[in-house]
């Protein structure tokens, strides 16, 4: 946010604003007038040297006659195709010669000197409500997802590893136990993942479906690499 002012009624003068105060220096002499160029089409304030104070649009800067036009109308409430066009639109034009500016800011949005048109409510294109227990539910949503990809990732294990339980993990309930794999919450194969690797307290049912599945997963793992290395 430019926020000029002079110091005299010479073309230098001291930068005001955030991180400096009304002493921070002299500026370049060309700094208004720069700023006054760049700030083309940007709601402005100006003090002059006669202490007047002018806000409105900004309409041109002209550093060879070094003078400025300001339309100092409100702006339309919103944008249209009958006003889109900067000559048409209805105006009150002041020109100033940029000598006699004492000071210059640029109005930043929601400035507290701009009317309700530029409010919230009258925004264009409108701006709707935020449903925050609907925000609140998605961010719970995406945490959670994240955590249970942590959870499905091995720590310290091979990719082959990783690659086994992604499958199993398709097919039945399985978890990381350091680099073990436990499966339905009764079997933990151990590395390296092999069916004869499979233990559970007892020779139940369940461990031999592990098995059985296991079992399948690892034919399927050794035909892709196969295949890759065909």
């Amino acid at each position: 946010m430019a926020d000029l002012k002079r110091q005299s009624g010479t073309l230098g003068g001291k930068a005001s604003g955030p991180g400096s105060s009304a002493n921070a220096g002299s500026i370049n002499p060309l700094s208004l007038e720069a700023a006054l160029v760049g700030a083309i089409g940007a709601r402005v304030r100006l003090t002059t040297t006669l202490s007047n104070t002018l806000e409105g649009t900004l309409f041109v800067a002209d550093p060879i006659t070094n003078l400025i036009a300001i339309n100092t109308a409100p702006p339309p409430p919103t944008p249209s195709s009958s006003n889109a066009n900067s000559t048409i639109q209805p105006g009150d034009y002041h020109v100033i010669p940029v000598s006699q500016i004492s000071a210059f800011k640029i109005l930043p949005f929601g400035d507290a000197s701009n009317t309700k048109e530029s409010s919230f409510e009258t925004a264009f294109p409108k701006i709707g409500n935020v449903n925050l227990i609907a925000a609140k539910q998605r961010e719970e949503a995406a945490v959670r997802r994240l955590q249970e990809n942590e959870r499905r990732l091995g720590k310290g294990v091979s990719r082959e590893a990783q690659e086994i339980f992604d499958a199993l993990s398709k097919t039945l309930p399985s978890r990381w136990y350091e680099t073990r794999i436990i499966v339905l919450d009764t079997v933990m194969i151990y590395p390296p993942y092999e069916v004869e690797n499979c233990k559970a307290e007892k020779d139940s049912n369940t461990l031999q479906r592990v098995k059985m599945v296991l079992g399948e997963e690892r034919k399927k793992l050794a035909d892709r690499m196969g295949r890759k290395g065909g």
